[in-house]
């Protein structure tokens, strides 16, 4: 097997309390972008490689 250099693992949803609220914790903390903010979830990338989804918690649970 040949080993290589992980470049980004795309569209884990992450539920969370405050979308907006943790989306900026991982732009302060990461250097993620912000794109497709649309109240309930947003999507975070790092450059043009998408990274994380996080969605309001209260969303999974009518799931």
């Amino acid at each position: 097997m040949e080993s290589g250099k992980i470049m980004g693992i795309a569209y884990n949803v992450v539920p969370v309390s405050d979308v907006k609220k943790s989306g900026e914790w991982f732009v302060k903390h990461f250097g993620f972008n912000i794109r497709n903010d649309r109240g309930t979830d947003l999507s975070l990338f790092k450059e043009n490689r998408p990274i994380l989804v996080l969605i309001d918690h209260y969303i999974i649970d009518y799931l």
